[in-house]
């Protein structure tokens, strides 16, 4: 991950480990996620805009996708962070293996989504759709 450099990726600054507790530090995205942008009612979404935040995503999962990480594996809006200049920065990405299931988490939507990814990359070449998938499947 300290190899990953972008302009549309999280900067991994380090990790502290004290078991059975991890702490990653990555550079820090002072406007929040994209989530908190969406909700915000004071802050104008033009067309322009969207636009901007969308080619960001999209730039930096073609990076990922081209990495060694491969997949983020959880991309959602909440996984995805602006910075001061309202660059879109895509964050928690190669986690989804070190996630923990509690009761709480809807085991068969999982297992379903888990099953149409293997269609989809059984089905169709993967390079093609590989990126396409990520971004609307979240």
């Amino acid at each position: 991950m300290k190899d990953l450099q972008h302009e549309h990726i999280v900067r991994f600054v380090g990790c502290c480990v004290d078991p059975p507790h991890c702490c990653l530090v990555t550079e820090y995205c002072q406007k929040g996620s994209l989530q908190d942008i969406l909700e915000n009612e004071e802050i104008k979404l033009d067309w322009m805009f969207r636009f901007s935040l969308m080619h960001d995503v999209v730039k930096g999962m073609a990076y990922l996708h081209s990495s060694e990480i491969r997949s983020h594996g959880n991309l959602k809006s909440t996984n995805c962070v602006v910075d001061s200049r309202f660059v879109l920065k895509i964050t928690d990405f190669g986690l989804h293996c070190l996630r923990i299931y509690d009761e709480n988490d809807n085991e068969d939507s999982y297992a379903h989504w888990r099953q149409f990814c293997a269609f989809v990359i059984q089905f169709f070449n993967v390079s093609k759709f590989h990126l396409f998938f990520e971004l609307v499947s979240q």
